[in-house]
């Protein structure tokens, strides 16, 4: 996305993860820029298969994030990163509008 957005513009990544990422996760989104996040614990089956395969069934937790787009590349990029140490993520990415 370019930066030339209005500045209420914002991306909303919503993520479900394993629990057990919860702090990693939301630490490393506050020092990547996310301006807030909630955090909600939630039961369903996931998109992924993974979280099934490789590891016995632990909660799942909803993770919101709100970020400015220039900060939502990078996050994204741990995200991937995430996925390649096999930690499965559930990922969503739409633009939000901040209003005052």
């Amino acid at each position: 996305m370019s930066s030339a957005m209005p500045p209420g513009l914002l991306q909303r990544i919503t993520l479900i993860v394993d629990e057990a990422l919860e702090k990693e996760i939301i630490d490393a989104a506050q020092q990547l820029g996310a301006d807030s996040y909630i955090c909600s614990y939630c039961s369903g089956k996931p998109l992924h298969r993974r979280l099934e395969e490789l590891m016995p069934r632990r909660s799942l937790v909803r993770i919101e994030l709100l970020v400015h787009p220039e900060a939502g590349g990078a996050l994204l990029e741990y995200l991937r990163q995430l996925q390649q140490r096999h930690c499965p993520v559930t990922a969503l990415v739409d633009s939000v509008t901040a209003l005052p």
